[in-house]
C-alpha cells in the first residue's frame, strides 16, 4: 500500500462520512461548514482532507453531469465498512452509488436548508429521511414512503420538527393528504414529532400550501427559502452590531438578540 493510500481515519473523518450517507450526498462548501472553517474562503483545510479521504477511497466525487466542474462527494462502500467496524452500534443508511437526476433538485435543497438552520441554530440533532427509514419507529412505520418527512430536528425550544422541503408543484389534493397524514401523527399517541416546518422553493407555492394550513398555524409553520437566507443575512448582521455595540458600550450594558420577525416560536 503506498503512502498515500494510508489514512488513519478521526472522529471528524468518520462523521464525514457519515453526513454524506444520511443526506445522500454533499458538496464541499457543506462540509467546509461543518466540520472545518465556515470563515475560510479557499477551504484550503477541507478540500485537503476530503481529497485525501477521496484517494484512500473512502469518499468518490461524481457530478451530475459529464463535464461539469462542481463535483458532490458520496460515501463509499469502503467508507460505509469503516463507519461500521470503529462504530458498530450507529445506524447508518446504505450506500448511494451515484446522483439520482430525478430526486436531485429536491435532495440539494435539503442539503442547503439544513446548513441555512443550523447556521441559525434553529435545528440540532437532525435525523434525515434516509435515517428515518432506517431507524424502527413504529409511529413513523404507520406513515407511506411518500408521506416520510424529509428528516427531523430539534428546535431552539427542545421540541422534534419535522421538515418537509416542497421544490415541485403538486395537485392541491396530493398536498392535502400529506397534511393530512402529518398532522395525524402530530396528535398521535408517542407522536414522534410536535410540529412541521415547511419549506417552499417559491413564494407562489409557499402561499399554496399556507392556504391548506391556515387552520392549523401552531402545528404548521411555512415559509420560502428565501425568507429563510434572508432571516440568517438579518441575524448575522444583528450578530455583527451586537459585536460592535457591545465593545464601544459602557459597563454593564449589552444589547439583546430577540427572535427574527414572522417566526412561529413554537417551531424555531
Amino acid at each position: 500500500m503506498s503512502s498515500l493510500e494510508k489514512v488513519v481515519l478521526q472522529d471528524r473523518d468518520l462523521d464525514i462520512l457519515r453526513f454524506c450517507l444520511e443526506m445522500k450526498f454533499s458538496d464541499i462548501e457543506t462540509l467546509n461548514w461543518k466540520f472545518f472553517d465556515p470563515k475560510s474562503s479557499d477551504m484550503f483545510a477541507a478540500r485537503k482532507r476530503v481529497q485525501k479521504l477521496e484517494a484512500c477511497g473512502f469518499l468518490k466525487s461524481v457530478s451530475l453531469l459529464s463535464g461539469t466542474a462542481k463535483k458532490f462527494y458520496l460515501t463509499t462502500a469502503k467508507g460505509y465498512r469503516e463507519i461500521l467496524k470503529k462504530q458498530p452500534d450507529q445506524i447508518i443508511p446504505d450506500v448511494v452509488t451515484k446522483l439520482s437526476v430525478v430526486t436531485f433538485e429536491h435532495d440539494l435543497g435539503v442539503l442547503k436548508i439544513r446548513r441555512l438552520l443550523e447556521e441559525q441554530q434553529r435545528a440540532t440533532f437532525w435525523r434525515s429521511e434516509r435515517l428515518l427509514k432506517t431507524t424502527t419507529q413504529v409511529v413513523l412505520q404507520s406513515l407511506k414512503r411518500e408521506f416520510m418527512p424529509d428528516a427531523l430536528f430539534t428546535s431552539k425550544q427542545g421540541k422534534v420538527i419535522a421538515f418537509e422541503f416542497e421544490n415541485k408543484p403538486k395537485s392541491e389534493a396530493q398536498l392535502k393528504e400529506k397534511i393530512f397524514r402529518l398532522k395525524a401523527t402530530i396528535e398521535s399517541h408517542d407522536a414522534p414529532f410536535e410540529a412541521c416546518l415547511v419549506v417552499a422553493s417559491t413564494d407562489n407555492l409557499k402561499k399554496k400550501i399556507q392556504a391548506l394550513t391556515i387552520l392549523i398555524p401552531n402545528k404548521f409553520i411555512v415559509q420560502s427559502v428565501q425568507e429563510i437566507e434572508q432571516a440568517l443575512a438579518i441575524q448575522k448582521s444583528e450578530s455583527k452590531n451586537f459585536k460592535c455595540n457591545f465593545s464601544s458600550s459602557s459597563p454593564g450594558r449589552a444589547g439583546s438578540l430577540g427572535p427574527s420577525p414572522g417566526l412561529n416560536p413554537y417551531v424555531t
